[in-house]
């Protein structure tokens, strides 16, 4: 007779099982756990962290001299900008106080995607992501008599 009509599959799978769950103390499979669920939090939590730590803004506060120096990438203007409109209402003010404070702006909202705005600030790329591509700026509409009726940040 061959082998295969010799052997007993039941008695074979409960070797197997037996041998499966006897091998590893019961001991050993928390620890195997524990370090599984921290090896994984490890390989989740670092990527996501540098992630968050690369493209995270930096807030800095508002200088008047700085900003007019900026460049229109995510530097500057952009860390500044929480501060400027925590310090700042512009409701009200005339065009040429926001100039005053702010400097030339970077251009009439038509033309740089921001139609809803007279005047705009450029402040650099969207706000920090993996896919911040957009642009971001301050804008300013103005009334009849050259004075702020609403502000804000809008990306583009």
């Amino acid at each position: 007779m061959s082998a295969i009509s010799d052997s007993n599959p039941r008695a074979e799978f409960r070797m197997a099982t037996r041998l499966m769950t006897h091998t590893i103390h019961p001991s050993r499979r928390k620890r195997f756990a524990r370090r599984a669920v921290l090896a994984l939090a490890v390989l989740v939590l670092v990527p996501v962290g540098y992630v968050v730590w690369r493209y995270e803004v930096h807030h800095e506060a508002f200088d008047s001299a700085a900003w007019k120096q900026a460049d229109n990438d995510r530097t500057t203007r952009s860390r500044m900008i929480e501060d400027l409109l925590s310090r700042y209402d512009f409701s009200g003010w005339t065009r040429q106080q926001v100039i005053d404070l702010l400097g030339d702006p970077t251009g009439g909202g038509q033309g740089a995607g921001f139609p809803q705005w007279d005047q705009i600030y450029l402040l650099g790329k969207e706000p920090p992501g993996v896919l911040a591509v957009d642009d971001m700026a301050l804008g300013f509409s103005f009334n009849t008599t050259d004075r702020v009726t609403k502000y804000g940040v809008s990306v583009n």
